[in-house]
């Protein structure tokens, strides 16, 4: 018989050790695949029981509620906010924990919207949020001391700016040439309730002020 005769038992035998090999490298990456996953995501959902649930408040969500300056001025207020789960503490922390859009709107003011952030407890019950919403001649809050509960958030917009050492002197040094522009300082409790799903976007909302 030729050296180089077809042997069907070779082949057979060498298939069989291909199929091997091909199952254990698919199984080696199904498992180093779902290790990972385990690995990351069940460390958040440690890291950030809120995100997933596992509490019984968050200020995980899209809520809706209203600020009232005076009785004249009132907006409609919108924040939408969630936790980023894509893997992110893999890499250097640059973002916050809970982050998102706010939204307002009035009567007389178009919609306006600026990114919101910020770090909530380990429970979800709190969180300060930072964000550069503008209401209107400069009146931005310092910052939204937030308290979550099942359905419902309460935050506190701090409109009050602390001013340095260096601001005042130069506000006393300089009164007689210098009037410094007036600012609104206050801090105004806002009650949100989770946006109904079936109910008017946003959007719709606030072009109804009309």
């Amino acid at each position: 018989m030729s050296s180089d005769q077809f042997d069907p038992h070779k082949v057979l035998n060498l298939l069989s050790k291909f199929k091997f090999s091909f199952k254990s490298v698919i199984s080696s990456i199904g498992l180093t695949l779902g290790f990972t996953l385990f690995y990351f995501y069940g460390l958040d959902m440690v890291t950030y029981p809120w995100a997933h649930k596992l509490t019984a408040q968050t200020p995980q969500g899209n809520w809706i509620g209203k600020i009232s300056f005076d009785q004249k001025t009132t907006f409609l207020v919108n924040i939408k906010m969630a936790h980023d789960t894509i893997l992110s503490d893999t890499k250097s922390r640059t973002t916050s924990d809970i982050q998102g859009l706010i939204s307002i709107c009035s009567p007389k003011t178009e919609q306006v919207e600026a990114r919101v952030w910020g770090d909530p407890s380990w429970t979800g019950s709190s969180v300060v949020l930072g964000t550069k919403i503008d209401f209107g001649s400069n009146i931005v809050p310092e910052k939204l001391i937030c308290k979550a509960q099942k359905n419902s958030l309460e935050c506190i917009f701090d409109f009050e700016h602390p001013i340095s050492n260096a601001s005042k002197k130069f506000r006393e040094d300089f009164k007689k040439v210098y009037t410094p522009k007036a600012e609104f300082n206050a801090k105004i409790a806002v009650q949100f309730e989770l946006m109904n799903t079936s109910g008017k976007s946003f959007a719709d909302q606030c072009k109804s002020l009309r």
